[in-house]
Protein backbone atom coordinates (compact mmCIF):
# COMPACT_ATOMS: atom_id res chain seq x y z
CA UNK A 1 0.00 0.00 0.00
CA UNK A 2 1.46 3.47 -1.11
CA UNK A 3 -0.14 5.42 1.66
CA UNK A 4 -1.36 9.09 1.33
CA UNK A 5 1.43 11.86 3.08
CA UNK A 6 -1.53 14.47 3.74
CA UNK A 7 -0.41 18.49 3.22
CA UNK A 8 2.44 17.72 1.22
CA UNK A 9 2.58 18.01 -2.28
CA UNK A 10 3.87 15.44 -4.52
CA UNK A 11 6.31 16.70 -6.76
CA UNK A 12 6.22 17.26 -10.61
CA UNK A 13 7.46 13.83 -11.79
CA UNK A 14 5.46 11.74 -9.05
CA UNK A 15 2.32 13.88 -10.60
CA UNK A 16 2.92 12.61 -14.02
CA UNK A 17 3.66 8.99 -12.55
CA UNK A 18 0.34 9.00 -10.98
CA UNK A 19 -1.50 10.24 -13.86
CA UNK A 20 0.18 7.36 -15.81
CA UNK A 21 -0.55 4.80 -13.80
CA UNK A 22 -4.19 5.93 -13.08
CA UNK A 23 -4.82 6.37 -17.22
CA UNK A 24 -3.37 2.66 -17.48
CA UNK A 25 -4.87 1.31 -14.95
CA UNK A 26 -8.54 2.31 -15.78
CA UNK A 27 -7.35 1.05 -19.85
CA UNK A 28 -6.65 -2.39 -17.47
CA UNK A 29 -9.80 -2.35 -16.21
CA UNK A 30 -12.00 -1.98 -19.17
CA UNK A 31 -9.82 -4.42 -20.91
CA UNK A 32 -10.23 -7.17 -18.35
CA UNK A 33 -13.77 -6.54 -18.17
CA UNK A 34 -14.21 -6.87 -22.04
CA UNK A 35 -12.15 -10.08 -21.78
CA UNK A 36 -14.26 -11.44 -18.74
CA UNK A 37 -17.85 -10.98 -20.25
CA UNK A 38 -16.63 -12.05 -23.81
CA UNK A 39 -14.81 -14.92 -22.99
CA UNK A 40 -16.92 -17.92 -21.38
CA UNK A 41 -13.92 -20.20 -20.18
CA UNK A 42 -13.04 -17.36 -17.97
CA UNK A 43 -14.41 -17.57 -14.13
CA UNK A 44 -16.93 -15.54 -13.34
CA UNK A 45 -16.46 -13.73 -10.33
CA UNK A 46 -12.56 -13.64 -9.99
CA UNK A 47 -11.54 -12.68 -13.66
CA UNK A 48 -15.34 -10.31 -14.82
CA UNK A 49 -15.99 -8.50 -11.29
CA UNK A 50 -12.90 -8.44 -9.03
CA UNK A 51 -10.14 -8.28 -11.62
CA UNK A 52 -11.74 -5.18 -12.95
CA UNK A 53 -13.06 -4.48 -9.84
CA UNK A 54 -9.22 -3.97 -8.69
CA UNK A 55 -7.95 -1.97 -11.81
CA UNK A 56 -9.91 0.24 -10.65
CA UNK A 57 -8.86 0.70 -7.22
CA UNK A 58 -5.88 1.21 -8.20
CA UNK A 59 -6.47 3.96 -10.08
CA UNK A 60 -8.75 5.49 -7.17
CA UNK A 61 -5.63 4.94 -5.34
CA UNK A 62 -3.56 6.97 -7.95
CA UNK A 63 -5.93 9.70 -8.11
CA UNK A 64 -5.77 10.06 -4.49
CA UNK A 65 -2.32 10.49 -4.17
CA UNK A 66 -2.47 12.88 -6.57
CA UNK A 67 -4.52 15.13 -4.86
CA UNK A 68 -2.63 14.48 -1.66
CA UNK A 69 -2.14 18.24 -0.47
CA UNK A 70 -5.94 18.81 -0.97
CA UNK A 71 -7.26 15.60 1.23
CA UNK A 72 -7.66 15.50 4.78
CA UNK A 73 -6.05 12.73 7.20
CA UNK A 74 -10.07 11.91 8.66
CA UNK A 75 -11.79 11.70 4.78
CA UNK A 76 -13.91 9.10 4.57
CA UNK A 77 -12.85 8.27 0.84
CA UNK A 78 -9.53 7.49 2.61
CA UNK A 79 -10.77 5.06 5.11
CA UNK A 80 -12.68 3.39 2.03
CA UNK A 81 -9.47 3.38 0.05
CA UNK A 82 -7.33 1.77 2.70
CA UNK A 83 -10.30 -1.09 3.15
CA UNK A 84 -10.45 -1.94 -0.44
CA UNK A 85 -6.43 -2.09 -1.35
CA UNK A 86 -6.52 -4.62 1.30
CA UNK A 87 -8.06 -6.52 -1.65
CA UNK A 88 -5.78 -5.52 -4.64
CA UNK A 89 -3.18 -8.37 -4.10
CA UNK A 90 -4.82 -11.28 -3.46
CA UNK A 91 -7.59 -10.59 -6.58
CA UNK A 92 -4.29 -10.65 -8.55
CA UNK A 93 -2.96 -13.86 -6.61
CA UNK A 94 -5.81 -15.15 -7.84
CA UNK A 95 -6.59 -14.21 -11.00
CA UNK A 96 -2.52 -15.34 -12.23
CA UNK A 97 -3.32 -18.61 -10.55
CA UNK A 98 -6.45 -19.10 -12.57
CA UNK A 99 -5.10 -17.99 -16.04
CA UNK A 100 -2.41 -20.26 -15.54
CA UNK A 101 -5.12 -23.14 -14.39
CA UNK A 102 -7.04 -22.61 -17.27
CA UNK A 103 -4.38 -23.35 -20.19
CA UNK A 104 -2.96 -26.18 -18.36
CA UNK A 105 -6.46 -28.10 -17.55
CA UNK A 106 -8.15 -26.90 -21.24
CA UNK A 107 -4.80 -28.66 -22.46
CA UNK A 108 -4.85 -31.41 -20.12
CA UNK A 109 -0.67 -30.51 -19.33
CA UNK A 110 -0.14 -32.11 -15.95
CA UNK A 111 1.22 -29.09 -13.89
CA UNK A 112 2.42 -28.42 -9.90
CA UNK A 113 1.34 -31.88 -8.79
CA UNK A 114 -2.46 -31.51 -10.05
CA UNK A 115 -3.04 -34.12 -12.95
CA UNK A 116 -5.57 -33.15 -15.71
CA UNK A 117 -7.32 -35.42 -18.23
CA UNK A 118 -9.71 -35.11 -21.37
CA UNK A 119 -9.73 -31.04 -20.21
CA UNK A 120 -10.73 -31.71 -16.70
CA UNK A 121 -9.23 -32.03 -13.31
CA UNK A 122 -8.00 -36.03 -12.24
CA UNK A 123 -9.64 -35.61 -8.80
CA UNK A 124 -7.18 -38.13 -7.03
CA UNK A 125 -6.57 -37.18 -3.84
CA UNK A 126 -6.54 -34.78 -0.94
CA UNK A 127 -3.19 -33.63 -2.69
CA UNK A 128 -4.99 -32.71 -5.71
CA UNK A 129 -7.60 -30.91 -3.90
CA UNK A 130 -5.99 -28.73 -1.88
CA UNK A 131 -2.91 -27.82 -4.52
CA UNK A 132 -6.54 -26.59 -6.17
CA UNK A 133 -7.97 -24.44 -3.50
CA UNK A 134 -4.93 -23.50 -1.62
CA UNK A 135 -4.37 -19.83 -3.27
CA UNK A 136 -7.72 -19.05 -2.09
CA UNK A 137 -6.47 -19.55 1.22
CA UNK A 138 -3.61 -17.86 1.09
CA UNK A 139 -5.44 -14.83 -0.28
CA UNK A 140 -7.71 -14.95 2.35
CA UNK A 141 -4.27 -14.72 4.41
CA UNK A 142 -3.43 -11.88 2.61
CA UNK A 143 -6.60 -10.18 3.00
CA UNK A 144 -6.30 -9.62 6.98
CA UNK A 145 -2.63 -8.98 6.75
CA UNK A 146 -3.56 -5.88 4.56
CA UNK A 147 -6.50 -4.63 6.60
CA UNK A 148 -4.17 -5.28 10.05
CA UNK A 149 -1.34 -3.17 8.71
CA UNK A 150 -3.49 -0.27 6.39
CA UNK A 151 -5.72 0.54 9.79
CA UNK A 152 -2.42 0.04 11.84
CA UNK A 153 -4.28 -2.72 13.60
CA UNK A 154 -1.05 -3.85 15.22
CA UNK A 155 0.11 -0.59 17.23
CA UNK A 156 -0.63 0.89 20.77
CA UNK A 157 -1.18 4.11 21.58
CA UNK A 158 2.33 3.84 24.33
CA UNK A 159 4.56 2.93 20.83
CA UNK A 160 7.25 5.66 20.19
CA UNK A 161 6.52 7.16 16.83
CA UNK A 162 10.54 7.86 16.49
CA UNK A 163 11.80 4.28 17.02
CA UNK A 164 8.81 2.34 15.22
CA UNK A 165 9.16 2.59 11.40
CA UNK A 166 5.04 1.97 11.15
CA UNK A 167 5.21 5.78 10.32
CA UNK A 168 7.16 5.08 7.18
CA UNK A 169 4.65 2.25 5.85
CA UNK A 170 3.41 2.50 2.74
CA UNK A 171 5.77 5.26 1.79
CA UNK A 172 9.44 3.71 1.86
CA UNK A 173 10.09 -0.21 0.38
CA UNK A 174 12.70 -2.70 1.51
CA UNK A 175 15.53 -0.67 0.99
CA UNK A 176 14.76 0.97 3.83
CA UNK A 177 14.08 -1.82 5.61
CA UNK A 178 17.30 -3.53 5.41
CA UNK A 179 19.16 -0.42 5.63
CA UNK A 180 17.80 0.27 9.18
CA UNK A 181 19.61 -0.87 12.27
CA UNK A 182 16.89 -1.28 14.45
CA UNK A 183 15.24 -4.53 16.31
CA UNK A 184 12.57 -6.05 14.43
CA UNK A 185 9.88 -5.69 16.19
CA UNK A 186 10.12 -1.89 15.16
CA UNK A 187 10.32 -2.76 11.90
CA UNK A 188 7.19 -5.61 12.13
CA UNK A 189 4.74 -3.28 10.49
CA UNK A 190 6.93 -2.27 7.10
CA UNK A 191 7.35 -5.90 6.83
CA UNK A 192 3.80 -7.47 7.02
CA UNK A 193 3.06 -4.39 4.67
CA UNK A 194 5.79 -5.65 1.95
CA UNK A 195 5.53 -9.10 2.56
CA UNK A 196 1.56 -9.11 0.35
CA UNK A 197 3.45 -8.66 -2.34
CA UNK A 198 6.38 -10.76 -2.06
CA UNK A 199 3.92 -13.71 -1.79
CA UNK A 200 2.66 -12.58 -5.20
CA UNK A 201 6.17 -12.19 -6.88
CA UNK A 202 7.26 -15.11 -5.89
CA UNK A 203 3.88 -16.92 -6.62
CA UNK A 204 3.58 -15.26 -10.31
CA UNK A 205 7.06 -15.69 -10.80
CA UNK A 206 6.20 -19.49 -10.44
CA UNK A 207 3.36 -19.25 -12.66
CA UNK A 208 5.05 -16.65 -15.52
CA UNK A 209 7.74 -19.60 -15.57
CA UNK A 210 5.11 -22.31 -16.47
CA UNK A 211 2.89 -20.18 -18.44
CA UNK A 212 6.78 -19.23 -20.85
CA UNK A 213 7.30 -22.76 -20.67
CA UNK A 214 3.94 -23.88 -21.72
CA UNK A 215 4.11 -21.21 -24.87
CA UNK A 216 7.51 -22.37 -25.96
CA UNK A 217 7.25 -26.24 -26.24
CA UNK A 218 3.54 -26.89 -26.00
CA UNK A 219 1.51 -24.23 -27.26
CA UNK A 220 -0.45 -24.38 -30.66
CA UNK A 221 0.61 -21.51 -31.62
CA UNK A 222 4.24 -22.20 -32.10
CA UNK A 223 6.87 -19.59 -32.09
CA UNK A 224 10.14 -19.50 -33.28
CA UNK A 225 12.12 -17.85 -30.14
CA UNK A 226 12.36 -18.77 -26.42
CA UNK A 227 11.53 -14.62 -25.95
CA UNK A 228 7.68 -15.33 -27.21
CA UNK A 229 4.37 -13.40 -26.43
CA UNK A 230 3.94 -15.68 -23.24
CA UNK A 231 7.12 -14.16 -21.47
CA UNK A 232 4.91 -11.31 -20.78
CA UNK A 233 3.96 -11.70 -17.48
CA UNK A 234 7.12 -13.15 -15.98
CA UNK A 235 8.77 -9.22 -17.52
CA UNK A 236 5.79 -7.85 -15.37
CA UNK A 237 6.23 -9.90 -12.61
CA UNK A 238 9.75 -8.77 -12.39
CA UNK A 239 8.82 -4.93 -12.77
CA UNK A 240 6.36 -5.58 -10.06
CA UNK A 241 9.20 -6.88 -7.49
CA UNK A 242 11.86 -4.25 -8.86
CA UNK A 243 8.91 -1.57 -7.84
CA UNK A 244 9.22 -2.25 -3.95
CA UNK A 245 12.94 -2.18 -3.39
CA UNK A 246 13.12 1.83 -3.07
CA UNK A 247 13.48 3.29 -0.44
CA UNK A 248 12.02 6.84 0.77
CA UNK A 249 11.10 9.30 -1.97
CA UNK A 250 10.87 7.27 -4.68
CA UNK A 251 8.78 4.07 -4.16
CA UNK A 252 5.67 5.96 -4.47
CA UNK A 253 5.90 5.95 -7.80
CA UNK A 254 7.76 3.25 -8.46
CA UNK A 255 5.65 0.67 -6.46
CA UNK A 256 2.76 1.97 -8.85
CA UNK A 257 4.69 1.69 -11.78
CA UNK A 258 5.08 -1.75 -10.88
CA UNK A 259 1.91 -2.80 -10.11
CA UNK A 260 0.41 -1.46 -13.05
CA UNK A 261 2.53 -2.97 -15.02
CA UNK A 262 1.95 -6.39 -13.82
CA UNK A 263 -1.62 -6.56 -14.24
CA UNK A 264 -0.89 -5.56 -17.73
CA UNK A 265 1.00 -8.42 -17.99
CA UNK A 266 -1.77 -10.46 -17.02
CA UNK A 267 -4.04 -9.02 -19.47
CA UNK A 268 -1.33 -9.40 -22.50
CA UNK A 269 -1.31 -13.03 -21.26
CA UNK A 270 -5.08 -13.46 -21.25
CA UNK A 271 -4.59 -12.66 -24.80
CA UNK A 272 -2.05 -15.21 -25.61
CA UNK A 273 -4.51 -17.42 -23.49
CA UNK A 274 -7.52 -16.83 -25.52
CA UNK A 275 -5.44 -17.20 -28.76
CA UNK A 276 -4.80 -21.06 -27.74
CA UNK A 277 -8.07 -21.57 -26.65
CA UNK A 278 -8.96 -20.49 -29.97
CA UNK A 279 -6.67 -22.79 -31.68
CA UNK A 280 -7.78 -25.48 -30.05
CA UNK A 281 -11.34 -25.16 -30.98
CA UNK A 282 -10.37 -24.77 -34.54
CA UNK A 283 -8.07 -27.74 -34.14
CA UNK A 284 -11.18 -29.94 -32.96
CA UNK A 285 -13.76 -28.74 -35.26
CA UNK A 286 -11.25 -29.72 -38.33
CA UNK A 287 -10.62 -33.24 -36.35
CA UNK A 288 -14.61 -33.22 -36.04
CA UNK A 289 -14.94 -32.25 -39.83
CA UNK A 290 -12.41 -35.40 -41.08
CA UNK A 291 -14.64 -37.36 -38.86
CA UNK A 292 -17.22 -36.96 -40.18
CA UNK A 293 -16.18 -36.77 -43.74
CA UNK A 294 -14.33 -40.38 -42.75
CA UNK A 295 -18.08 -41.82 -41.69
CA UNK A 296 -19.60 -40.19 -45.41
CA UNK A 297 -17.16 -42.27 -46.95
CA UNK A 298 -17.07 -45.37 -45.01
CA UNK A 299 -21.59 -45.00 -45.56
CA UNK A 300 -21.22 -44.35 -49.19
CA UNK A 301 -19.19 -47.06 -50.20
CA UNK A 302 -21.40 -49.39 -48.27
CA UNK A 303 -24.14 -47.93 -50.21
CA UNK A 304 -22.61 -48.57 -53.77
CA UNK A 305 -21.25 -52.27 -52.64
CA UNK A 306 -24.43 -53.12 -51.30
CA UNK A 307 -26.57 -51.96 -55.01
CA UNK A 308 -24.20 -53.83 -57.18
CA UNK A 309 -24.04 -56.87 -55.19
CA UNK A 310 -27.82 -56.93 -54.22
CA UNK A 311 -27.07 -57.83 -50.31
CA UNK A 312 -25.99 -55.38 -47.46
CA UNK A 313 -22.48 -55.28 -46.93
CA UNK A 314 -20.09 -53.31 -44.47
CA UNK A 315 -16.93 -53.35 -46.90
CA UNK A 316 -15.55 -49.84 -47.68
CA UNK A 317 -15.26 -47.92 -51.22
CA UNK A 318 -11.59 -49.44 -51.08
CA UNK A 319 -12.44 -52.97 -51.12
Amino acid sequence: MTFISYNEEPTRAEKYAFVFVAAASIYCAFKSAYLGCARKHYNLISTRILFPASCLILAFENIALFLSDKIDEGNLLVKVLYAMHALMVPIWLVVAFEVCYLIHKRRSVNWCGIYFDEGRRVKTNLKSFLLRNCILIVASCLVIIGVTVNFSLLISDEEDDDENMAILVGRVGWYSFWSDDGHFSSKRDLFLSLLPVVILFFTSLHLSIAMWRYGTSLSLVVYPSYFNPWCKQFIGTLMLGAGQLFGEGWYTAMSNIGQVSFVLSIILEMNEVDKELVAEADFEEFLDEVEAYGNRICLGGSSVSSNRNGKTTTDSIMS
